[in-house]
């Protein structure tokens, strides 16, 4: 089984700055982040980019346009030199037919993120500000957190306009809370990162 999913999911490499797919195109398949860091983003008219997301390895992406067979509503660009496996129509019908839990553990990674989104929309209607970063800080360290030499402290990579998308703010807002944080000591930042004390979220 392994050997043959080895020949259905191919390893593709992406130079830093290269383009998997593009907003308005129906992909081919639905990837899976196996090193490096895919920036997901919203393109402008005018050419300007807003990140939607950062990932990296384990994350799945892609699947809700290959599904649907709709064009995708962002692109997918390497941000570093990265490696992503390409999940194609013969590769997903084989897995979803013939490898007993992986359509369970797709229907998993679904109802996590659809759970995640409503917690952030319900927070958005009836939570303070503070409340919404933490929920979705909380987000960010579920899907990317990584663990270091001290295991109440995740990192994550986010950026101020990530976090004001996910949170339903400002930048200026998220930018006065985190300095807020930082006081009170379960976040620090870095370039590009946060480290976030577990105890300090929701």
């Amino acid at each position: 089984m392994l050997r043959h999913l080895h020949t259905l999911v191919p390893c593709k490499g992406l130079r830093a700055g290269q383009t998997l797919f593009a907003e308005g195109q129906v992909p081919q398949a639905f990837y899976l982040v196996a090193d490096g860091e895919i920036e997901a983003r919203f393109m402008s008219e005018g050419g300007d980019t807003s990140t939607l997301e950062r990932m990296r390895f384990p994350r799945l992406f892609g699947l809700a346009a290959f599904v649907t067979q709709r064009p995708a509503r962002y692109e997918a660009a390497a941000l570093t030199d990265s490696r992503v496996w390409l999940i194609t129509q013969p590769a997903y019908r084989w897995l979803m037919d013939e490898c007993p839990g992986f359509a369970r553990a797709l229907m998993l990674e679904f109802a996590r993120r659809f759970e995640g989104n409503l917690g952030l929309l319900g927070a958005a209607r009836h939570d303070s500000a503070e409340q919404r970063l933490r929920l979705a800080l909380r987000q960010l360290v579920r899907e990317r957190g990584i663990a270091g030499a001290d295991p109440e402290w995740q990192t994550i990579t986010a950026t101020q306009l990530e976090l004001a998308r996910s949170a339903h703010l400002s930048r200026q807002t998220v930018n006065a809370l985190l300095a807020t944080a930082e006081t009170q000591g379960w976040l620090r930042r870095q370039y590009r990162q946060l480290s976030v004390k577990l105890d300090g979220l929701p």
